[in-house]
């Protein structure tokens, strides 16, 4: 049980990484160097985030779907995303077929 959390927490861990990137790519911020080695910031007044707000799904909801420096309202699709993805990584590591 414990591992299978672990690996659904992986998946997780991945699409906000993924979805971190996808958005630098999409807005124009993209560099390898940056990407890899700058630290996120807020969407809407560009502070970086707190430690919370770096773990998926759990920052989510600890901060109720809203950020933490300028309060504003988060978009649902983080930790919609960010669970599918988690339970497709384990169906893939348990070989569960989805049909």
């Amino acid at each position: 049980m414990t591992i299978n959390l672990l690996i659904m927490y992986g998946g997780a861990t991945l699409a906000s990484f993924l979805m971190c990137i996808l958005g630098r790519y999409i807005s124009k911020k993209w560099s390898v160097r940056d990407s890899l080695m700058k630290p996120s910031s807020c969407d809407f007044c560009q502070r970086r985030l707190s430690f919370l707000s770096y773990l998926p799904l759990i920052g989510w909801f600890a901060n109720l779907g809203r950020t933490t420096c300028c309060n504003r309202k988060l978009s649902r699709s983080y930790p919609i995303v960010e669970f599918m993805t988690g339970v497709l990584l384990l169906c893939l590591v348990l070989n569960i077929s989805l049909l």
